[in-house]
């Protein structure tokens, strides 16, 4: 994986100049690699070097990539406890746009875990506000198991499809919901609402869809967002210092 190899550039070169800021953005970046590809002990050990050196120095602006990771690690445990403190924690850090991104797709995953869709949804809709349309990236494809389970109790046919379609997926960067048991007690709870041929109807049907079917899907959510929610969007990420300096 490119990314991977130049995150341990990256890595090398903040070594050599011995910037601990960079140093800790670099094991960031290679923990959210390591989390694309399924590598959850490395993720784990690079997301925890990253925090040390910034509890050392207090350098927050990169936190939440390294929170939002433990957090969906701490989920795949079905440690909920402990998602909630580093949740807790991860909202009193200065971070940038794909740091916000990183981190709501965290919480979407967080209240799914506690069972509370209606934070999910709010969550979803954090995401899907700063994302780019035309840009798929790993937070847009990384919500839609969360999307799979807010719809389940009011439209389970879509929320069957999708969830066929993240289990069905050869992206590594979905393989964490394979990992965490409440999607099998999701996809238990979907059986249970429809009868067998539907449910296997839209199974099959969602295992068919592609990821341009996927964007598509997402695409009236992502248009959604008129020009008041993204200056909104844009409010939570800037300082009040940083919109006066903008205005």
């Amino acid at each position: 994986m490119k990314a991977r190899q130049f995150c341990s550039e990256a890595l090398q070169f903040a070594s050599e100049s011995e910037h601990q800021g960079h140093i800790a953005h670099a094991f960031s970046l290679l923990a959210l690699c390591a989390f694309c590809q399924g590598d959850y002990t490395t993720c784990q050990d690079y997301a925890e070097r990253s925090q040390a050196i910034i509890a050392d120095i207090n350098f927050l602006v990169v936190q939440a990539y390294n929170l939002s990771v433990l957090i969906l690690l701490a989920c795949l445990r079905e440690d909920y406890a402990e998602a909630v403190r580093l949740a807790e924690l991860a909202k009193r850090h200065s971070t940038n746009k794909m740091g916000f991104q990183l981190l709501y797709w965290a919480l979407a995953a967080v209240t799914c875990g506690v069972g509370s869709p209606t934070d999910v949804r709010s969550c979803i809709q954090n995401v899907l506000q700063l994302s780019d349309p035309d840009v798929q990236s790993v937070t847009t494809i990384g919500i839609v198991p969360c999307i799979a389970y807010a719809l389940a109790a009011t439209d389970p046919e879509t929320a069957v499809e999708l969830l066929a379609w993240v289990f069905a997926s050869a992206d590594t960067a979905l393989h964490w919901v394979r990992q965490w048991p409440l999607f099998e007690r999701l996809q238990a709870q979907l059986q249970m609402a429809l009868d067998r041929d539907s449910y296997q109807m839209h199974w099959e049907t969602g295992k068919a869809l592609t990821a341009d079917a996927i964007t598509t899907y997402l695409c009236p959510a992502l248009s959604a967002a008129s020009d008041g929610v993204a200056e909104a969007a844009q409010q939570q990420i800037l300082t009040a210092r940083e919109r006066e300096i903008l205005a």
